[in-house]
C-alpha cells in the first residue's frame, strides 16, 4: 500500500517546477515592463526640461532686450516711438505670435508674446505690462503672466 501510494506523487515536483517556472517569467516579464515604461517617462521628461529651458532662455533673453529699451527710453537715449518700434521688431524676430499695442493711447499697455518651440510645438506664454511713473515719468516693465504650454 505504502509503494501504490509513493508510485501516485511521482510526477508530481515536476509539475510544481513547471508552475513555479511560470510564475518566475510572468514576474520577470511584468518588472521588464514596468522598467521599459519608467525608461520611457524618464526619456519624456528629460525632452521636456529640455524644451522648457530652452524656451526660457530665449523668453528671458527677449525681456532682457525689451528692458534696455525700456531703459533706453527712460534715459532719453531714444525716442518713446523709436524704443517702442525697436520693442516691436524684437517681438516680431523673437515670438511666433505677439501683440503690440498703440503706446500713444494705451495706458498702461501690455505685451503679449508667444515663444515656440522649433521642433516642438511646445510654447511659452508671457504678458508685460509697460507702465508710465506719473511722478518720475519714467516707463517700468512688470510681467504679468509666464505660463507654460499645457
Amino acid at each position: 500500500m505504502v509503494k501504490k501510494t509513493m508510485h501516485a506523487k511521482k510526477g508530481s515536483t515536476s509539475i510544481l517546477i513547471v508552475i513555479m517556472m511560470v510564475v518566475l517569467m510572468i514576474l520577470g516579464l511584468a518588472i521588464l515592463t514596468m522598467a521599459l515604461s519608467n525608461k520611457r517617462l524618464s526619456d519624456k521628461k528629460i525632452d521636456w526640461k529640455a524644451d522648457y529651458y530652452t524656451l526660457e532662455s530665449s523668453a528671458n533673453r527677449v525681456i532682457s532686450q525689451i528692458m534696455l529699451e525700456v531703459d533706453a527710453i527712460n534715459q532719453k537715449q531714444v525716442s518713446k516711438e523709436g524704443g517702442f518700434l525697436n520693442i516691436d521688431s524684437l517681438l516680431s524676430d523673437a515670438a511666433s505670435h505677439h501683440t503690440m499695442p498703440d503706446f500713444t493711447t494705451a495706458e498702461p499697455a501690455q505685451l503679449k508674446m508667444t515663444i515656440t518651440a522649433q521642433n516642438s510645438n511646445k510654447n511659452l506664454n508671457i504678458c508685460l505690462l509697460v507702465v508710465e511713473d506719473k511722478q518720475d515719468k519714467v516707463l517700468r516693465l512688470k510681467i504679468l503672466e509666464y505660463r507654460q504650454w499645457q
